[in-house]
């Protein structure tokens, strides 16, 4: 019987840094600049209060990211950083997506995507912004690619 070690393939290994750069590029210096007037009008709206205080109403606002941000706050304490914590991770995770379509579109494209948005100057700021864009880009992309992860599973099966 011949034992096999396990081993780290070289595609894994590439798809582990780029994550890496891309999570420390959202994540690093989160409270080098103070809340802007929008950003600090959201925290506030997570920021769990007593029954009796009821802040002023910040307008359309992402509950994902008042939970999010709500738990973060309860678990962390109220600072600049921790407001911005939630759309840092949902910027980070975008970075996993290409790897839900790996099989249909290739390997190769894949990984050049997770690089694009790991770089992405556009994706960097969302994913450092107190607010629920970078949550709702998750969702929106995870919704479309999700299915099309197990689109080919189901070919070779017959009714």
């Amino acid at each position: 019987m011949i034992e096999r070690r396990p081993s780290v393939s070289l595609e894994l290994l590439l798809y582990l840094i780029l994550f890496t750069f891309g999570a420390w590029l959202r994540f690093n210096q989160l409270d080098r600049q103070p809340l802007t007037d929008a950003e600090a009008r959201e925290a506030l709206a997570a920021l769990p209060q007593p029954a009796e205080f009821q802040p002023p109403d910040p307008g359309p606002s992402s509950p994902a990211y008042q939970v999010l941000t709500g738990l973060a706050f309860t678990f962390a304490g109220a600072e600049d950083r921790t407001a911005r914590w939630a759309s840092a991770v949902a910027g980070s995770l975008l970075l996993l997506t290409p790897l839900l379509v790996r099989r249909q579109i290739g390997r190769g494209a894949a990984l050049m995507t997770t690089l694009l948005l790991g770089i992405s100057p556009t994706l960097w700021a969302a994913s450092r912004t107190a607010g629920g864009s970078a949550i709702a880009v998750l969702g929106i992309l995870a919704a479309v690619l999700f299915p099309a992860h197990f689109a080919g599973d189901f070919e070779h099966v017959t009714p």
